[in-house]
């Protein structure tokens, strides 16, 4: 399983820091690149996921990291994605599957 992790991903935490007016300006720092695999969701299991209130587009595997939560984002080939849910692939601590939605896209 370990060659389908072809993906070079950002694992980014999300801040929100004043602007110098009355508002805040998002800020994603990152904390660490990992290899993935990101696997667009069907048209039906997002029908599934939406029944749950998440609009889940892509599942994501990954090598198992006790410090990976739903407050992470991930940004991937220009693409930022918003972490809904996860959990251990068959139980085990080795491998994480990342449920999560596609935000926007990165400038730059």
């Amino acid at each position: 399983m370990i060659g389908t992790l072809r993906h070079r991903t950002q694992i980014l935490i999300r801040t929100e820091e004043p602007d110098g007016g009355f508002g805040t300006t998002e800020v994603f720092t990152e904390l660490t690149r990992v290899w993935a695999k990101f696997m667009p969701v069907s048209g039906l299991k997002r029908i599934e996921a939406q029944s749950y209130g998440a609009d889940i587009t892509h599942k994501v595997l990954l090598r198992y990291r006790g410090d990976v939560t739903d407050r992470h984002w991930l940004s991937w080939n220009q693409r930022r994605f918003q972490i809904k849910t996860f959990r251990y692939l068959d139980e085990k601590t080795d491998w994480l599957e990342l449920m999560v939605q596609e935000a926007e896209t990165v400038s730059g």
